[in-house]
């Protein structure tokens, strides 16, 4: 688990209010980002959890990546920025359990936060059509960038063993074409 605990939590004295944010995606960092600019940031103590091995990017331009752009160009935030301002930050940990009357959340990796205020910023799924074959090991949905890696890795094997040409629908799924 790569986990920021950048800031102290404050002392039990002080009335600050700890706010959740599970999804580090683009809305939660966009709800990050307007909190701690905001002229009441330091009533509030920020936690963010991603699924994901980093921190927010513009998933909207995952399609650029194919076309040269890099992990640091789709970057929103960093773990400076981050640090900068207090956010705590734990990274390839899923909240996979909320207890609304403890209110806590439970990770994958078995933390255990408190929380006043909780916040699901969690994204979305893309639809894939009911095509048959949808769940071999040759189609890919892209939604991160790790599956982008993916898409690139099997992009190359397809080449290498000329394959059916591949064309990228929109930025949620593969078609091949014979």
């Amino acid at each position: 688990m790569s986990a920021s605990l950048n800031k102290e939590q404050p002392s039990s004295q002080e009335t600050t209010q700890k706010i959740i944010v599970v999804g580090n995606g683009m809305v939660g960092h966009k709800f990050i980002e307007t909190l701690v600019n905001s002229p009441e940031a330091s009533q509030f103590s920020v936690t963010t959890f991603s699924e994901e091995p980093r921190l927010a990017y513009d998933r909207v331009q995952l399609s650029s990546y194919f076309a040269g752009k890099t992990v640091d160009d789709l970057m929103m935030t960093s773990e400076a920025y981050y640090d900068d301002h207090g956010v705590r930050y734990l990274v390839n940990d899923k909240v996979e359990h909320i207890d609304r009357q403890a209110k806590t959340i439970t990770t994958a990796n078995g933390l255990t936060q408190a929380y006043d205020k909780l916040i699901l910023a969690t994204g979305s799924y893309p639809f894939v059509p009911p095509i048959p074959g949808k769940d071999q090991a040759h189609c890919l949905v892209y939604r991160t960038i790790d599956r982008i890696t993916q898409c690139q890795i099997k992009r190359v094997r397809i080449r290498q063993y000329k394959m059916p040409r591949m064309y990228w629908c929109k930025s949620d799924i593969v078609v091949w074409r014979r």
